[in-house]
């Protein structure tokens, strides 16, 4: 059966200066709430380890890093329907109005894309908008590339940032 799923709100300020987008959250995101909340996604991991730090686990101060490294989080996807967490049982995806919030926070400069979904609607249905961005292998778990080549790739370009 699948579910329609609503996305979570960005985590942006004025201060934010690189964006990552996801595709749209997993079902445990969803219900905490909280981006990247499944145990088994790499992504909170891949961002301590890139910055040298301690993960606080705390929501909250995971936040308050990535504000502080003027990092922002968001979907490409506002809404869908999907069955289970997988990107690839996404159907009828509708997308976050990106332009919108570009317009709002000027100082966005880059966008990171985590995942080959996020990546190919961004390509698809963002050709025009002009500012840099980069594919990056996904964090989820079911990503079947290693996690050693996968936090090489997210080293590489968080370090330059």
């Amino acid at each position: 059966m699948r579910n329609k799923i609503i996305g979570l709100k960005p985590i942006v300020d004025q201060d934010t200066k690189l964006l990552i987008l996801g595709s749209i959250p997993g079902n445990s995101s969803l219900k905490n709430k909280e981006y990247y909340s499944c145990k088994n996604n790499h992504f909170w991991k891949i961002i301590f380890k890139t910055f040298s730090k301690k993960d606080p686990i705390d929501y909250k101060e995971r936040i308050n890093f990535l504000k502080l490294e003027n990092i922002g989080i968001w979907n490409i996807i506002r809404s869908c329907q999907r069955q289970g967490s997988c990107d690839d049982k996404i159907i009828g995806p509708k997308l976050n109005n990106l332009g919108k919030l570009l317009y709002k926070y000027p100082n966005i400069s880059r966008i990171f894309l985590n995942g080959r979904k996020a990546y190919d609607l961004f390509q698809s249905f963002f050709p025009n908008l002009n500012i840099s961005n980069k594919y990056l292998p996904s964090t989820s778990s079911r990503n079947t590339k290693s996690y050693k080549y996968i936090i090489r790739k997210w080293e590489k370009y968080l370090k330059r940032s």
